[in-house]
């Protein structure tokens, strides 16, 4: 009885031990979007960087390298990492009384947007620039020609802020400290520029839309 009750417990173990080796093996898969027509906002295991990154998925078929959330993608994937979420984490201004354009990545979205920093503090989903932004928490290949709108968009809102003598500090206001600058629609940026897994050769078909839509010209 013992003798079985022993093969038996020897046998689960094998079993879940190779269960558990091929489903780990979902974080080494390269990001499937899929075949269907949704835009569903979700995370993948890039085993390369080490890190977990956002992509749109169809809604149907792809594979099972994706994952509700980042943190869910580091604890199945990278369980033994001290890795923390950053492009997950919301936007924090920090304590300090400088007024700095830095970039965070809104998961709620898909993209990243500017705001303003204090100088000090926050937590690290923060960046200099808007192409650092998308190349650690996205993994869609359109980065440039967003950015290149954002970056544009971003920079005149932040200019036309409350002036400041040149020898004074000034702790973000409340509404800086909201990081509402609506830089884009949210549904009109998904839908023409947020497409999943672009080509390389095709990287620069968001600048060409728009400039088709006049977004370039002006500041409107």
């Amino acid at each position: 009885m013992n003798f079985r009750a022993a093969t038996i417990a020897v046998f689960f173990t094998v079993t879940f031990t190779i269960a558990a080796a091929q489903w780990r093996l979902r974080c080494y898969r390269k990001p499937s979007a899929g075949y269907c027509y949704g835009r569903l906002l979700r995370w993948f295991y890039d085993h390369k960087t080490r890190q977990c990154r956002m992509f749109t998925y169809s809604g149907c078929f792809g594979n099972f390298n994706r994952f509700s959330s980042e943190q869910e993608c580091l604890q199945v994937c990278s369980p033994r990492s001290l890795s923390q979420p950053v492009c997950g984490m919301g936007p924090e201004v920090g304590m300090c009384n400088s007024s700095v354009p830095m970039w965070y990545f809104d998961a709620g979205m898909g993209v990243c947007r500017g705001f303003v920093y204090s100088g000090c503090g926050g937590n690290s989903n923060k960046f200099s620039s808007c192409e650092e932004c998308m190349r650690r928490c996205s993994g869609d290949y359109h980065a440039r020609g967003i950015c290149k709108f954002l970056t544009r968009r971003f920079a005149k809102q932040f200019y036309k802020r409350e002036p400041t003598k040149s020898h004074e500090s000034r702790r973000p206001s409340e509404s800086e400290r909201n990081l509402s600058y609506p830089i884009l629609n949210a549904q009109e940026l998904l839908e023409n520029v947020s497409r999943p897994f672009l080509p390389p050769r095709l990287e620069d078909s968001a600048e060409n839309s728009m400039h088709r839509r006049g977004w370039t010209k002006g500041g409107g």
